[in-house]
């Protein structure tokens, strides 16, 4: 799958989200129902869905009040038959499927650097653990709705949005090395910096894609 507009919808809720205007996901949605793919209450349905799960996703990466605001943007324009009443976290254990699937994802991102991320953390054990079991594990590696380039496409607005230098780094090498082409992370990354700018913000510590070191 490559970078498109489509594909990127639910980047653009976690750049609003991450810009602080989780008001404005509720425009977001009534202009998207208003193009012709989701003509039907099913396909607005799984519009609402996906959009859930982006916004799930940024609880993780930009914390549950702000991320709770982009809720009830939402629900004040959902019509009755468009909602989705499914439950994706229902269930959820911290046992050693999650931790694996939350490893796993984070050693095709990082690949043999997790190691050497986590010793930067010195004795604080927690932060590991939150990483793999939590931020990863309950959230981020979920691909049940989102699969793992559509997530990435989550992830990196997310945090690209708080100015954040050396995570945007890592995720920027993660578009990569998930089969983004240079070409398309600078498409996504400019997209990005549009919304930033778009919403009155604005970015003095972002590198770009060519800065990435090759594999």
């Amino acid at each position: 799958m490559a970078f498109t507009e489509l594909v990127f919808d639910n980047g653009r809720v976690a750049a609003l989200i991450g810009t602080g205007n989780p008001s404005l996901v509720g425009a977001l949605y009534e202009y998207l129902v208003g193009t012709r793919q989701y003509e039907t209450p099913i396909a607005r349905q799984q519009l609402v869905r996906r959009m859930r799960e982006a916004m799930i996703k940024c609880v993780i990466l930009n914390g549950i009040p702000v991320v709770m605001e982009a809720f009830v943007s939402l629900t004040k324009v959902e019509k009755p038959e468009d909602q989705d009443h499914s439950f994706t976290r229902e269930g959820w254990q911290a046992d050693a499927i999650n931790h694996e699937r939350g490893l796993s994802v984070l050693i095709k991102l990082y690949r043999d650097e997790n190691e050497k991320i986590w010793a930067t953390f010195g004795s604080h054990k927690d932060i590991p653990w939150i990483s793999t079991d939590i931020s990863y594990g309950l959230f981020l590696a979920d691909h049940r709705i989102l699969d793992i380039l559509e997530s990435q496409m989550v992830i990196l607005p997310a945090i690209m949005c708080q100015n954040l230098a050396v995570a945007t780094h890592w995720h920027l090498r993660g578009c990569l090395r998930l089969g983004l082409t240079r070409i398309e992370v600078e498409q996504l990354q400019r997209t990005i910096e549009g919304i930033i700018q778009a919403c009155g913000k604005s970015l003095d510590k972002i590198g770009r894609v060519a800065d990435v070191e090759s594999d």
